[in-house]
């Protein structure tokens, strides 16, 4: 019997002296799989041509798990990021944008340079749907790739952001696209369609 005390307090010693513990019970795990209806039923839609697939149940029994640490030591939050600046727009939203995609934003300069220990806040007078017009053609000039032809009607307000945030490229680029779509319109008389349609031509 004191052998036996013995041995237990050998035991309760060496558990005290580890510095993680996890004690747990296995978990006893069974799958049935039963047709509905029963086997006189699957027979019967086996003939028909209507068999369904059978639900499949699990059933899991814990009983008495538990779980023990010991000397555990916990992991420091991340601090929080400074490569990016939260870039708020005028409906609301915000982007949280790599410090590195905005350098060839004139008027975002501060932000970027800015060193602090929290990622700095800017407000811009531009609605949602246009700022990620903008930065979908920053992140194509970053990529060194040919930026999207954007519709025409997006054209205003996309030259606009780029005039307030000091992207010239932007300004440029809009400018051209304005140039490339009036260059291809035309002006034509009553007579000079009249003339098309009766050569076959197609506008």
């Amino acid at each position: 019997m004191a052998a036996a005390s013995q041995q237990q307090q050998q035991q309760q010693s060496d558990l005290s002296s580890t510095p993680a513990l996890l004690t747990t019970q296995l978990l006893q795990l069974s799958v049935t799989d039963t047709y509905p209806g029963g086997p006189a039923q699957q027979q019967q839609d086996a003939a028909a041509g209507t068999l369904q697939a059978p639900p499949v149940q699990s059933r899991a029994a814990a009983a008495g798990v538990r779980v023990q640490l010991l000397n555990a030591i916990s992991r420091a939050a991340a601090p929080p990021a400074t490569n990016v600046v939260h870039v708020y727009t005028n409906d609301g939203e915000w982007f949280p944008v790599k410090k590195k995609l905005l350098r060839s934003c004139i008027a975002l300069t501060k932000a970027v340079r800015d060193s602090g220990d929290a990622a700095p806040t800017v407000h811009v007078d531009i609605d949602t749907l246009t700022f990620d017009r903008v930065l979908i053609f920053l992140e194509a000039h970053a990529l060194q790739r040919q930026p999207p032809g954007f519709a025409v009607h997006y054209l205003p307000d996309l030259q606009q952001a780029g005039e307030q945030l000091g992207l010239r490229s932007l300004q440029e680029y809009c400018a051209r696209l304005k140039g490339t779509r009036q260059a291809a319109l035309g002006v034509y008389s009553f007579a000079d369609v009249q003339r098309a349609n009766a050569s076959g031509k197609v506008w």
